[in-house]
């Protein structure tokens, strides 16, 4: 980024120097010795390290695989003032197996009805309605299954990695997504 007396200057933007000489907004097309020349100075941007906000609060900082007591800035613990338990913060499993039990949920709802006029009035549910139904419970079973037992944030992370061919196809499902393929 380009610098004026230590301020930024946007590009895109006009900016005005410190004798009061207002610059133009293209002024990016200036050539390195004319910005020299205007007393700007070239400063590379800070480098952000990247994460993955998945499973990370901030660079190198996991978060939580298992849920852990809400604690104030003095390191007490926080109290629900609704239920007057202290408050837990989710951990990764814990979200993951949540949203398990979401995704499972929605791929049951379309066959839903079958199951209610089977209640109400004994008409039979077909058998691959059945069957279909039974595979995404067993599938939820072993993702919440898999996902409880990982001890390591390394395994929770392995989870999600799939497995890819040479052109970017999914060879392999990731663990915490091995459904059944409708």
């Amino acid at each position: 980024m380009w610098l004026h007396n230590n301020k930024p200057i946007q590009v895109g933007q006009s900016w005005t120097d410190s004798k009061g000489v207002q610059h133009p907004k293209n002024w990016n097309v200036w050539t390195e010795a004319r910005k020299k020349e205007m007393g700007m100075t070239f400063q590379a941007d800070p480098v952000v390290a990247s994460f993955d906000s998945r499973f990370y609060s901030a660079p190198n900082v996991a978060k939580p695989l298992n849920d852990t007591p809400a604690k104030d800035d003095k390191g007490q613990a926080v109290i629900d003032p609704r239920t007057n338990e202290p408050m837990i913060i989710e951990g990764l499993k814990t979200s993951a197996v949540k949203q398990t039990k979401i995704t499972a949920a929605a791929m049951l709802k379309p066959t839903d009805w079958y199951v209610t006029r089977y209640a109400e009035v004994g008409t039979e549910v077909p058998a691959e309605v059945l069957s279909q139904r039974e595979a995404i419970r067993a599938a939820c079973g072993s993702i919440e299954a898999a996902i409880n037992g990982a001890t390591t944030h390394a395994q929770f992370i392995k989870l999600h990695e799939a497995t890819f061919d040479a052109q970017g196809e999914v060879t392999k499902a990731a663990p915490i997504s091995n459904w059944p393929v409708e």
